[in-house]
């Protein structure tokens, strides 16, 4: 995977030396502001796509015809299959009345890209290649508790001694093996550590976790391609970036609008005090000032919305009256 580009120029550490003062008078190290820039992000992305939330990535197909965004990407907004556009469809596209039904990736041509939800690992997990799994980690973080989620080699959930979904896996020294063996795995749940943590099942990494992660969550897609339409076996999108808690002194805040971001702290600062109407106030300043940077952002391109009803678009049509 390339990143073309989608960065941000501003770190926590910068973010705290700026502003923290502002909010907390005696301790200006608490990780409670690295919870409030958190909370004003997300809402950041959650609004709408900002500079530095958006970039252009590469992403090589597997043989599955299944690709699984890394964990600081959201979704693919436009794609390109061998440099041509090609359209994103939701994951009720297969269960259209008079539409397609199932797609097989490995052999269809439709030339689209279907998305299938959200899945708690970064990668289909092996086939017939049910096993324990092992979480690598660091000493630091030893005594850390991580809970899997999934499914054993006889095709039944795990479940702790307590009748709690999930392997509870206490980490100890650098790697830690599960008592369960997995087929596959629903979900991953972990506190925040010092290290990033590791799952993998034999020499396949199922899960790359950043510390500040708690509960990992990826995208996956369906790519309808075929050799049939001379296509490559890789695929060009635009993509959002997922609003990935930061933990470290060192980690990108983004979008990076040091304005934005000052008027979303005091948001929520006004927010605690119930003073919501002054909330509001800093909110919409904060969504100004992103607006204004993105208009900017523009320069001399001007955003063009086309509308295709049916999914591809019919293209332009003779006027009959």
């Amino acid at each position: 995977m390339i990143t073309v580009h989608g960065l941000s120029g501003v770190t926590l550490g910068k973010l705290r030396s700026l502003y923290a003062s502002k909010f907390f008078d005696t301790d200006t190290s608490t990780p409670e502001f690295a919870t409030m820039v958190n909370e004003v992000v997300e809402r950041f992305h959650i609004d709408s796509d900002w500079v530095g939330t958006t970039g252009i990535f590469e992403f090589d197909v597997p043989a599955d015809g299944f690709i699984t965004l890394p964990l600081f990407l959201e979704s693919v907004l436009m794609a390109q299959f061998n440099n041509r556009p090609r359209p994103v469809m939701t994951s009720r596209y297969e269960f259209l009345h008079h539409g397609v039904g199932q797609i097989d990736p490995t052999t269809s041509g439709l030339g689209v890209l279907v998305d299938h939800g959200n899945v708690g690992i970064s990668t289909t997990f092996p086939e017939d290649n049910a096993g324990v799994l092992t979480v690598t980690h660091s000493t630091e973080d030893a005594g850390a508790k991580v809970r899997i989620l999934g499914v054993d080699q006889n095709g039944q959930e795990v479940y702790d001694d307590r009748g709690v979904p999930g392997e509870l896996v206490t980490l100890s020294g650098t790697s830690t093996d599960t008592t369960n063996q997995f087929s596959d795995v629903l979900g991953i749940q972990k506190p925040i550590t010092k290290f990033p943590v590791a799952v993998s099942r034999g020499a396949t990494e199922l899960a790359d976790i950043p510390p500040g992660v708690t509960h990992p969550v990826y995208r996956r897609y369906k790519v309808a391609n075929s050799s049939a339409l001379g296509e490559s076996s890789y695929v060009r999108a635009v993509c959002s970036r997922q609003a990935i808690p930061i933990a470290n002194e060192e980690d990108y805040v983004v979008p990076g609008n040091l304005s934005a971001l000052k008027m979303g702290l005091y948001c929520i600062t006004y927010e605690e005090s119930n003073d919501l109407d002054r909330a509001e106030q800093y909110w919409s300043k904060a969504i100004s000032f992103l607006n204004h940077e993105a208009e900017k952002h523009r320069g001399g391109a001007h955003p063009l919305a086309t509308f295709h009803p049916a999914g591809f678009g019919i293209g332009k049509t003779k006027q009959i009256l």
